[in-house]
């Protein structure tokens, strides 16, 4: 597992994780046509406080991951069925900023990780775009049902 992703400051989440897989819920109104989801879920929020929150789980089974993401993400209920995103945070980071650094990771307290949209980014309309793009393209998506059962979704 390459460290480039992960700043000094990550140092204690390192000890703790064993892949880079990061995992968000993908509310309704965020979600395309497709059921999947679109660039909307990628935009920051008054609730996000100026990031966007994922979960990380150390499960060597990604669909053991969205359970274990499902009961991290505080969701108050609204969530049958569920649809999970995710991501390597390491592919995500050295592909968005090459050449130039558009996006960090931050530890928020373990397993809460924050992705912060950098330089002015989220200003300007195209390159925002082009980003949320390449986030949805380098993205998995899951159905989590009622009842806990799991599935990849085409995306």
């Amino acid at each position: 597992m390459s460290d480039l992703c992960l700043p000094k400051s990550f140092s204690k989440v390192r000890a703790q994780i064993n892949n880079y897989f990061l995992w968000r819920y993908v509310r309704e109104e965020h979600r395309a046509i497709n059921g999947v989801a679109s660039h909307l879920c990628f935009n920051l929020t008054v609730d996000d406080h100026g990031y966007l929150s994922f979960s990380h789980s150390n499960k060597v089974d990604k669909f053991e991951m969205v359970k274990e993401a499902h009961r991290n993400i505080n969701l108050g209920g609204r969530t049958k069925p569920a649809v999970y995103m995710s991501f390597d945070m390491s592919e995500v980071y050295n592909y968005v900023n090459n050449p130039r650094k558009l996006i960090s990771f931050e530890d928020k307290g373990y397993p809460h990780i924050g992705m912060f949209y950098l330089a002015g980014l989220v200003d300007r309309e195209v390159d925002f775009m082009e980003v949320k793009t390449t986030l949805l393209e380098l993205s998995s998506f899951y159905l989590r049902f009622e009842g806990g059962s799991v599935e990849e979704i085409a995306s």
